[in-house]
C-alpha cells in the first residue's frame, strides 16, 4: 500500500507455507513453556492464531511453534491508538509487555505480524 500515491497492489504468496500443527507463547510468565495459542479456522489449513492472556507490565513474550523452538518469533511491539503491533523476527528479541492487562492476541504464521490489543 503506498498511500501517498493512493495505490494497492497485491501479489499471490509464492512460496509453500509450512502448516503447523500448533502455536503457543512462552516466556517470563510461564517459565519458558507452552501456553497454546487457538487455530482461527479448523478444517482446512490454519495459519491464523489467536489467544486472551493476561499479563504483568514487563512480561517477556515470544511466539512459537508448540513443543519447539525451531520457529519462533520475537521482536518490538509498536504501540498504535487501537493496541500493540510488530513484525515477528525469527529468533528475534522478546517482545516486551509494556502494562498490566488482558491482550487478545493474534499472529499469523505466513507474515509474521502479531497484533496484542489490550481488553
Amino acid at each position: 500500500l503506498e498511500t501517498d500515491k493512493d495505490k494497492l497492489t497485491i501479489e499471490a504468496y509464492s512460496g509453500t507455507p509450512k502448516v503447523f500443527a500448533g502455536m503457543a507463547i512462552a516466556g517470563s510468565f510461564n517459565d519458558w513453556g507452552d501456553t497454546d495459542m487457538a487455530p482461527c479456522a479448523t478444517g482446512w489449513e490454519n495459519h491464523d492464531w489467536y489467544l486472551e492472556y493476561t499479563f504483568k507490565a514487563g512480561d517477556e513474550v515470544k511466539i512459537k511453534e508448540a513443543g519447539s523452538w525451531d520457529f519462533n518469533k520475537g521482536g518490538k511491539l509498536v504501540e498504535l491508538e487501537n493496541g500493540y503491533y510488530a513484525y515477528g523476527v525469527g529468533n528475534g528479541d522478546n517482545f516486551w509487555i509494556p502494562e498490566d492487562g488482558t491482550y487478545l492476541i493474534l499472529f499469523n504464521d505466513i507474515t509474521g505480524f502479531v497484533r496484542f490489543i489490550k481488553k
